[in-house]
């Protein structure tokens, strides 16, 4: 017993010793076997190993990962038992995410419970860590795979952190309450919203927001609803394709911009999450059929960017194609279509702005880029375009702040005059 005793200090004090030793960075698992082997550590003495790592802070994520699956194979019972016993004190360290999804594999059940710490502050659930790899932030999004990866990706960045919960302090008071829940599963189109709320907000508009109707009731008479198209299923023909991004000059190619279906995501995302909505609102006693109704569109998932002599979100109402030029008079003109024709043949309309049909829109507001990717000064991103069929005229005071395209009726047809 006592030689017992004897060996048991003599480990703590080497455990010590090569304990101090650690730095970021370093193989755990080749560290362990090298110790192992080069000491007289037994099996039972990883136990009290790991409850000193527990309570550290040296050890990265993917370091955890490799402690806890070469504690497996050394002493699976003594690594359940000192997590039962040390889990709930350290769980907002976040040391040991991968540590109990492997844990969980082998039969623990630790429940990675996402609450979150404060409300004020995140939008993020404590649960999700600051990573420095992608390799590290790729295991995060497998452990939370049924999520939006862009949602775990910018609560796992410090930067994207950051800078999305600057704009969630200021619109905290006007999210509804089913916002974080679907931050989560629908981030392009929930942090959409909540940038546009941050525009108007620091333009002095008056904003109300309820868990129905539109998402924004701007100044007592104005209705907004705001819509960030995906790129869609991408076993469906009509999804648009990932971007291919070369890494190096041998992978530079020449790719086909899908500019047809970019614009079937755009017109896909207006009836389904606007116009769809807006028949809704009718029977709805707060509705009134006077007030203006403003659809926002972001398109920056869709990659591809725009052609800034028109952009595609304009393509979208008006129905214009291509650009023409007269070479004897320099004159510019583009051509036109009503329909694009999906994968199967089915008609979609691309002129909502050109008849009476869609008069309620009064206009569209607009931009191209994701809300990550967002000016310092926000709102410079965004323009606004008018419905010349509209029955309710959008104010001054609302297009002001933002760049615009006028269009106008000209007998039988349309013009557009781009104001910046």
């Amino acid at each position: 017993m006592i030689l017992q005793n004897v060996y048991r200090q003599m480990n703590q004090d080497v455990a010590n010793i090569w304990f101090n030793e650690i730095q970021a960075g370093d193989d755990m698992e080749q560290f362990l076997e090298t110790h192992f082997l080069g000491s007289c550590f037994t099996p039972s003495d990883f136990g009290s190993i790991i409850e000193k790592l527990l309570k550290a802070e040296k050890l990265n994520l993917y370091q955890w990962l490799q402690i806890v699956e070469k504690g497996l194979e050394i002493n699976y019972n003594s690594v359940i038992t000192v997590f039962k016993k040390e889990y709930s004190k350290y769980t907002d360290k976040f040391k040991h995410l991968f540590a109990i999804k492997i844990l969980n594999e082998n039969g623990m059940n630790i429940s990675l419970n996402e609450t979150y710490s404060d409300l004020e502050k995140s939008m993020f659930f404590d649960e999700l860590p600051l990573v420095d790899s992608n390799e590290i932030l790729d295991e995060v999004k497998k452990i939370y795979s049924k999520y939006d990866p862009y949602f775990i990706a910018s609560g796992c960045t410090t930067e994207r952190r950051e800078k999305f919960d600057k704009l969630w302090i200021k619109y905290k008071p006007y999210a509804d309450r089913h916002f974080l829940t679907q931050i989560k599963t629908n981030f392009h189109q929930r942090s959409w919203e909540m940038y546009v709320g941050n525009i108007l907000l620091k333009n002095g508009f008056d904003l109300k927001s309820k868990d129905e109707g539109p998402d924004f009731i701007v100044n007592g008479n104005l209705y907004i609803e705001c819509v960030a198209p995906t790129k869609g299923d991408p076993t469906k023909p009509d999804s648009v394709p990932e971007m291919f991004v070369a890494m190096t000059s041998e992978e530079i190619c020449v790719q086909d911009v899908p500019f047809d279906k970019m614009i079937l995501r755009i017109t896909q995302a207006i009836k389904d999450k606007a116009l769809d909505q807006y028949e809704k609102w009718k029977v709805k006693k707060w509705f009134s059929a006077k007030a203006p109704f403003v659809i926002v569109v972001n398109t920056g998932d869709l990659q591809y960017g725009n052609n800034p002599s028109l952009p595609n979100v304009l393509k979208a109402l008006f129905g214009f194609q291509f650009m023409q030029i007269n070479m004897r008079n320099g004159a510019i003109n583009f051509s036109y279509r009503d329909i694009i024709k999906k994968s199967n043949n089915e008609p979609v309309p691309v002129n909502y702005f050109i008849n009476k049909d869609f008069s309620f829109i009064s206009g569209v507001l607009f931009s191209n880029k994701t809300v990550l990717n967002h000016p310092e000064n926000i709102g410079d991103d965004c323009v606004f375009v008018n419905n010349p069929f509209d029955d309710n005229r959008v104010s001054k005071l609302f297009i002001k702040p933002f760049k615009s395209w006028t269009a106008s009726k000209e007998g039988n047809g349309i013009s557009l005059r781009k104001n910046y």
